[in-house]
Parts: structure tokens; C-alpha cells; sequence
């Protein structure tokens, strides 16, 4: 849902158009007045400061570089956004709740909007450069890109007769930024594939909320989608689309002992645990299928419980010396 709201004056689709009305079309496009951005934030989580890892760098320096993995995050999902929205245009037109985007209602060009997401995508890889230091960015960059670049197809019917949902995408790229954190950390001295070995927990954790999390977002559309017969989870749930929910929410809560064992927190365990499950059965219970705008209650809902944890995991650096941010 977007904050900035859009600019009243419109003069054909480019014609008379300010500065400031293609600025504020760009910044819908890519979603940088989006709170779902937020959601993106929770990657800088994915920086561990291991208890049984040898690591010299300093609380100072993880908070650095859980700063500058954020802001990759949102600068590299702002691009993926703008190239959705390309991708998505004609589909957009269509549907009520997206038909006035900049793409959709053609207030931008797609001239316009690949050079904004050339600039967003080229300076969120300076941000990655900034934060590995020596290391080489591509082998991390080039899958994730591939990733944001096919995303859009998984909307197809194409795929949904593969039985690839958009949401895997989603959810393989949210998760994806937890390995920058220990590449950043530890250096080159940590192969990728130990690398991934570590992050495998939070990693999956990540996969199922962005799944329960952006099924209940695209549920507001599912009129309109259906129609369309565009792939989403929800068509794979029908009538059960709460049960879906349920079971995509059970599983990413059975991962949070995996992702804490690591740490003898008690704060962790208990920030964790004690606002996930309790805000987890308040979402379930609050969404109503009839309604299809409660998924984007719900959406917010899961945002806000992704910020309290970076909040509780930044509060654990200062606490220990063994740190997750």
C-alpha cells in the first residue's frame, strides 16, 4: 500500500509532467514509499557473529555492515519492483487495486523506468562492494538477479501448470541476503558452500514467512487475478486459503529453534518466540477470506514483527559478544 500519493495533475501520459510528478512515479514504480520494502530490511538479520567461528571484526563494524546490507536490499528490491512492474503492465491495467501505476496507466516510459532501474540496480551492487570488501560480489549478485528476473514468469499460467509458484522466487530471493552477512563478517577465509551450510536455517525461516507473508498480500487481488487466471499460491489453496496460511505460518515457526541453537540467549529465544507465536495466531485468526483486503492487514502485520526482531537482534550485539544482527 502505497504512502506517497500520487500526483493530481496528469497532462496527457508524459506531456507537462514536473520533475517532482516523474520522481514521485519512479518512487511508486520501484516501491521505495512501500512499506513492504521494510520487508527487506530483515536480510540485514542475516549477519551472524558466530560463537564457535573465529571472527576479529567489531560490534561497530557489524552494525556497518548490517546498515549497508539493508540498503542493498532496498535499493537491489526497488529494481526487481520497477522490472516487475514492467514485466507486469498489461496484467496491472486490468486489475483495480494496480491499474493506476506509473507503468500501467503509462504516466512513465519504459525508457524512463529501465534507466531508473539501471541506477537503483547498479548502485545497490556498489553498496554490496562497500560491505565484502576484497571479495568478488558477482557469484552472489548473478543468482539473485536471475532469480528477480524470472519472478514475473512465475505469475504465468505457464507456470502454474509447472507447479511454480511466484512465491517460491520470493521467497529463495528474501532469504537470499543472509549469506552477504557471513561473507562480510568472516571474509574470504569462509568458502560459499560453508557459507550457505550456516545460513540454511534463517534461510529457510525467511522462505516460509515471505510465502505466508506475500500469499496473504496478493490474496487483495484474487478477484481480479482469477479472472486473469493469474498464478499465485492462493489458486493452489482455493476455499483452504486459511489453511495454507496456517500451514506455511507452523512451519517458519519450527525453524526458530534451528536458527537460535547456535546462541545461549534467552533474550533471543524469548523476543523471538514470544512475539512471533502469539502474533502469528492473532494474524490467522484476524484474516477473513470473505475479505480479501484483510491479507493486506495481515501483510503489515508480519512487516512489523520482522522490524521487532532486527530490533531484538541488534539489542543482543550490545548484550553479548556472541551477535546476531
Amino acid at each position: 500500500m502505497a504512502v506517497l500519493k500520487q500526483p493530481q495533475h496528469h497532462h496527457g501520459k508524459h506531456g507537462g509532467r514536473s520533475f517532482y510528478q516523474l520522481i514521485a512515479y519512479l518512487m511508486l514504480t520501484s516501491r521505495l514509499d512501500n512499506y513492504g520494502m521494510l520487508f527487506t530490511s530483515f536480510g540485514g538479520a542475516g549477519i551472524y557473529k558466530s560463537q564457535d567461528y573465529t571472527s576479529t571484526t567489531s560490534q561497530a563494524s557489524i552494525l556497518r555492515l548490517a546498515g549497508l546490507c539493508t540498503a542493498h536490499c532496498v535499493l537491489l528490491g526497488a529494481a526487481g519492483n520497477t522490472w516487475n512492474d514492467w514485466m507486469d503492465r498489461d496484467i496491472d491495467s486490468k486489475v483495480a487495486r494496480t491499474k493506476d501505476r506509473p507503468l500501467a496507466s503509462g504516466k512513465i516510459s519504459s525508457g524512463e523506468a529501465f534507466t531508473w532501474m539501471a541506477f537503483l540496480y547498479s548502485t545497490s551492487v556498489g553498496m554490496l562492494k562497500a560491505m565484502l570488501g576484497d571479495r568478488n560480489v558477482w557469484p552472489f549478485m548473478v543468482p539473485l538477479t536471475a532469480i528477480i528476473l524470472v519472478y514475473p514468469l512465475g505469475k504465468r499460467p505457464i507456470a502454474r501448470k509447472l507447479r511454480i509458484y511466484p512465491q517460491y522466487l520470493l521467497g529463495i530471493a528474501v532469504g537470499y541476503p543472509t549469506m552477504y552477512g557471513w561473507a562480510a563478517v568472516y571474509g574470504p577465509c569462509m568458502p560459499i558452500s560453508e557459507i550457505l551450510h550456516r545460513c540454511v536455517p534463517l534461510w529457510i525461516f525467511l522462505f516460509f514467512w515471505s510465502f505466508y507473508a506475500n500469499t496473504s498480500y496478493s490474496y487483495q487481488d484474487v478477484e481480479d487475478d482469477r479472472k486473469m487466471k493469474v498464478n499465485s499460491a492462493y489458486n493452489l489453496a482455493g476455499k483452504r486459503i486459511r489453511a495454507l496460511l496456517a500451514i506455511l505460518a507452523s512451519i517458519a515457526l519450527s525453524t526458530i529453534p534451528f536458527v537460535l541453537r547456535p546462541f545461549s540467549s534467552a533474550w533471543l529465544w524469548l523476543s523471538w518466540v514470544g512475539a512471533w507465536v502469539p502474533g502469528i495466531i492473532q494474524q490467522l485468526l484476524s484474516f477473513d477470506p470473505s475479505k480479501p483486503e484483510s491479507g493486506g492487514v495481515l501483510h503489515l502485520s508480519t512487516v512489523k514483527l520482522g522490524l521487532w526482531t532486527v530490533f531484538a537482534c541488534t539489542l543482543e550485539l550490545y548484550l553479548s559478544n556472541r551477535a546476531v544482527i
